[in-house]
């Protein structure tokens, strides 16, 4: 079983002059996101997500077809679409994830809650990146898109500066010097 971790963000500027490629102080939280990715031989991929209080609050299971596509085997909704999304994303930055013809088994588990704007998402992002060795940064432009402030976060455990001036990234941890 495979095991990934991604932090939380706190942004101490506007997200708006981040996405026009101005330099921002960003703090990565101590609260984050937690994947477990296990290989199965079930043909599926199985997705289930843990709140902070450990209850599940999303599950979902998708088939992997002949033709190496996604397909629901449960009920269609906004979150499946999304995580669907996700994975076909992942699928054109990395098509070898599908070649040795088996599922997994995904469980995510959140230190923080959802409504709490902390990045369930970017960490959703940062881990599946990580899993399917992929650029999470191309990866959350397939998605979500946004300025990758929160990627960057995900990464670091020290606050950051971070720009993404014409999709060019420069993040640089913050130093004590005294």
């Amino acid at each position: 079983m495979e095991k990934f971790y991604s932090n939380g963000k706190l942004l101490l500027t506007s997200e708006y002059v981040v996405l026009d490629g101005i330099e921002c102080i960003a703090l990565p939280t101590n609260f984050g996101q937690y994947l477990s990715v296990k290989k199965t031989k079930s043909k599926e991929f199985n997705w289930i997500s843990f709140d902070y209080k450990n209850h599940i609050w999303f599950e979902e299971k998708y088939l992997i077809s002949k033709n190496n596509t996604i397909q629901y085997l449960g009920k269609k909704n906004n979150i499946s679409d999304t995580l669907l999304k996700i994975f076909n994303s992942i699928f054109k930055l990395n098509s070898s994830i599908l070649k040795d013809n088996l599922g997994y088994d995904f469980i995510s588990r959140l230190s923080f809650s959802k409504n709490w704007g902390l990045g369930s998402s970017s960490t959703l992002i940062n881990n599946l990146a990580d899993w399917a060795k992929v650029d999470p940064y191309e990866l959350l432009k397939l998605t979500f898109g946004g300025s990758g402030y929160d990627i960057a976060c995900a990464k670091h455990n020290n606050p950051i500066q971070f720009s993404n001036l014409n999709n060019i990234i420069s993040v640089k941890e913050v130093t004590n010097s005294v």
